[in-house]
C-alpha cells in the first residue's frame, strides 16, 4: 500500500493533484491531507485529498478518509476539463473504494464539475459532511456513473446523499443510498 497522509495545500489537491495527465494507481490511501485555498474562489481549495483535472485515471482499492478541502471535493475533486485540455483524457474510473470521513463546502466526500464522466464501481462513499451541498457527492455539470455503490450517512444542508446541479445527469445502477441527512 502506498499511503499520502499529512500534506497541505493551499491552491490544488492537498494529497495529490493530477493535472493534464493519465494515471495509474492501486493500492492507495490518501488520509489526514488538507486544502486550506480561499473559499471566495471556486478554484483554489478543491481536493483536500486528491484533485484530478482533465485528466484520465485508473484506480483500483483506492481509500480516503478523514481530509479536508474549503471548497470542492474534501475527499476527492476531478474536473473534466482545462483551458490547457478543454478536451480531457478519456476515462476516469475508481474500483473498489472507501471515501469516508471527509469535509468540503461542496462536496464532502467527492466533486465532480466541468464535463466530468467519471466512473465508480463497488465504491462506499460514507460518513462524509459538505458545509454547503452535496454530503457524499457533489456534482455540477458533470455526467458520472454509479456502479454497485454505498452512499450513506452522509450529511449537508443541501443534498445529505447526492447533489446534483448545472445540467448534470447521474446514472445510478445497483446502488444503495440511504440514511443521508
Amino acid at each position: 500500500n502506498y499511503v499520502i497522509r499529512g500534506n497541505e495545500s493551499t491552491v490544488h489537491g492537498g494529497g495529490i493533484f493530477i493535472y493534464v495527465s493519465n494515471v495509474v494507481m492501486s493500492d492507495v490511501v490518501v488520509t489526514g491531507n488538507r486544502n486550506w485555498g480561499n473559499p471566495n474562489y471556486w478554484n483554489v481549495g478543491n481536493g483536500g485529498g486528491i484533485m484530478s483535472v482533465a485528466s484520465g485515471a485508473e484506480i483500483t482499492n483506492l481509500t480516503v478518509t478523514d481530509n479536508i478541502a474549503v471548497t470542492m471535493g474534501g475527499g476527492l475533486f476531478h474536473m473534466g476539463s482545462s483551458f490547457n485540455n478543454t478536451a480531457g483524457f478519456a476515462g476516469f474510473t475508481i474500483n473498489d473504494g472507501v471515501i469516508s470521513g471527509n469535509e468540503g463546502y461542496w462536496g464532502g466526500g467527492m466533486s465532480f464539475f466541468g464535463g466530468a464522466d467519471p466512473v465508480l464501481i463497488d465504491v462506499e462513499i460514507i460518513s462524509n459532511f459538505g458545509e454547503n451541498a452535496g454530503g457524499g457527492v457533489h456534482m455540477d455539470g458533470a455526467t458520472p456513473i454509479f456502479n454497485n455503490c454505498l452512499i450513506k450517512d452522509n450529511g449537508s444542508p443541501e443534498g445529505g446523499g447526492v447533489f446534483a446541479y448545472g445540467d448534470s445527469s447521474p446514472l445510478i445502477e445497483n446502488s444503495i443510498i440511504k440514511a443521508n441527512v
